[in-house]
Parts: C-alpha cells; sequence; structure tokens
C-alpha cells in the first residue's frame, strides 16, 4: 500500500503529521519482529488522516487471525459508545434487525432486546463464542456485507474503522446493508479531539499497530454529503472516565513524552513505562497512552427514505 494518496478521496493534497513510533504487538500477540510505524499523514480535502506506508490487507488478516482470543473483549456493560448506540436504537421507530460489524464475541449485541440480532467478525473463537450468545454470524469479513443490500434496519461498528484501508468504502458497504430510512453508526477515535492534536503521530491511539486509519466528524460530513446520507447524531466521548488524579497523571506523561521524548525513551530504557525495549531500542518511543481524554466519538448516519 504505497500510493501516496488519500484512500478515501485519492487526493494527493496531504499534510505530515510526523513518525508514528514502532511496535511489537499487533491484536494482542507479542510479535517476534519489530512492525514499523510509518508516518501520519492527513488529506486536506476530506479530512481523513492514515499511517503511511502500511502493509496489505491479506497481510494485516493474517495477523489478526494469529491475535489474542480476548484481546477485544470488554468486561463491562458500560461502555459509553454502547450506551450510546443502544439509546438512539431505541430512538429509531421500526427497529427490527441490527448488524454488528466487527462484532468479536457479540457482547455489545447481547444488550439488545426485541431484535433480530446479527454479527460479522473475522477471529474464529469471539465468532463462536457469539454464537453462544443467540447472535447469527453472517460473515467473517466486511466484504461479505455486498451480498446483504439493504438487509438491515441498523449497522453498527465500533473500534474497527480504523483498522480497515479505505474507510469510504467501508462506510459504503454499511451503508448499502442498510434499508431505506436505517441508520449507521460508528464510533472510532477522533483526529479532531485537542489530546490527539497535540499529539500529533505519537498519540497513543495512532501507534497501535493496527491502527491504520483515522476520521472524525468532518471526515464523515465529507462522506454523507458525497453519498447522499444524513449525519443525524454526533457525540464525543472518553472510553474511561477516570478520577481527577487520573486525569492530571496522563496529561502531564503525554505532555512530558510529547515535549521531552528523550527523557521518556531514558525512562523506557530504563524499565519504567513496561515497554521491553531491548529487542530494538525504537520501542523506547513507545508514547503512554490518555485513556482519560475526550478522544473518541460516535455517529449516526442515516439513508433516505427511499
Amino acid at each position: 500500500m504505497n500510493d501516496r494518496r488519500c484512500p478515501s478521496c485519492g487526493s494527493a493534497d496531504l499534510t505530515t503529521r510526523g513518525p508514528i513510533p514502532s511496535s511489537r504487538t499487533f491484536a494482542g500477540q507479542r510479535l517476534e519482529h519489530t512492525l514499523p510505524g510509518g508516518e501520519l499523514l492527513c488529506c486536506r480535502s476530506c479530512a481523513l488522516c492514515f499511517r503511511f506506508p502500511r502493509m496489505s490487507k491479506a497481510e494485516l488478516d493474517a495477523l489478526y487471525r494469529a491475535g489474542a482470543s480476548d484481546n477485544w473483549q470488554h468486561s463491562s456493560g458500560a461502555r459509553p459508545d454502547w450506551m450510546l448506540a443502544s439509546k438512539w436504537i431505541d430512538d429509531l421507530s421500526g427497529t427490527g434487525s441490527v448488524l454488528d460489524v466487527g462484532c468479536f464475541d457479540g457482547q455489545f449485541l447481547s444488550y439488545l432486546d426485541r431484535v433480530e440480532r446479527y454479527g460479522v467478525e473475522i477471529h474464529q473463537g469471539a465468532a463462536e463464542r457469539a454464537r453462544s450468545r443467540g447472535i447469527e454470524i453472517v460473515g467473517a469479513d466486511y466484504e461479505a456485507l455486498a451480498g446483504f443490500a439493504g438487509r438491515f434496519d441498523v449497522v453498527t461498528s465500533f473500534d474497527v474503522i480504523e483498522h480497515v484501508h479505505d474507510p469510504r468504502y467501508f462506510v459504503h458497504l454499511l451503508a448499502g446493508a442498510v434499508k431505506p430510512g436505517g441508520a449507521v453508526i460508528i464510533s472510532t477515535g477522533n483526529t479532531d479531539a485537542l489530546s490527539w492534536r497535540f499529539m500529533g503521530s505519537r498519540y497513543w491511539y495512532c501507534t497501535i499497530a493496527e491502527h491504520i486509519s483515522f476520521i472524525n466528524p468532518r471526515w464523515c460530513n465529507w462522506f454523507a454529503a458525497e453519498s447522499g446520507l444524513e449525519v443525524a447524531r454526533v457525540q464525543t466521548f472518553s472510553h474511561k472516565q477516570g478520577t481527577a488524579q487520573e486525569k492530571i497523571e496522563n496529561l502531564i506523561k503525554n505532555a512530558a513524552y510529547r515535549l521531552v521524548p528523550g527523557l521518556a525513551a531514558f525512562a523506557r530504557r530504563h524499565g519504567l513505562g513496561g515497554v521491553d525495549v531491548d529487542s530494538d531500542d525504537a520501542l523506547s518511543l513507545t508514547p503512554p497512552n490518555w485513556l482519560t481524554a475526550r478522544d473518541h466519538f460516535i455517529v449516526m448516519m442515516q439513508t433516505a427514505n427511499g
């Protein structure tokens, strides 16, 4: 994937946000080799940001299949995006079927009542656990959606779009699987968040090796305008509320890393931060996380009634 153009709109009008630190893990699995981070590019035309260069879809899929079986396991039903999506779905009239793309073990769908529940999931073990919850798995890959045109009332996808090469194509597939007047609900990281704008290419969320594409509400407005959809709702949120002390600690750690990266690398080399740098010194630039930041958003786009 070495075409230096925007994967969504094809524009070559790009800005460089800087290098992305290397990683030694993918989908919760420790790898035998280091994955170079590349750089973070952002499109002036549609507002998409993306990792460049990046592996092919076949290479990424192979790594996903070898990923840890509990990597995306969520221990609680209190995820803020799940709660918002559930409320939005309840507010829609006539919702009889919901498809969750990248459903993992079906935790989100298990909280929905009085609807037919369907999922798409690449990890076989997780898909089996979803089936045990009464969820019908209709495919292992989002490409399967091409065979379900106009089939579902709502299609959801949580923390998936950042894993795909072309977000525009991905959301077109989601929207194509929705009935006239139905809805597409997506949640992901938000490159317009203040914390991300401050940290740039060294932000914790974009240094996760399996994350390759990054959107924001501006990109959603661009996509909706060119696709005939309507952005009905948008809400920013944090995956972890955290105490005031945790928020301050996260801010201090990230500010120190951003302003004095050499000091952060020195700390990593001396065993602070839980990163093994012995195998590759490039990992000393691994950033701290910022889970308390309000750096995610959820959006609902609706199709025309036909």
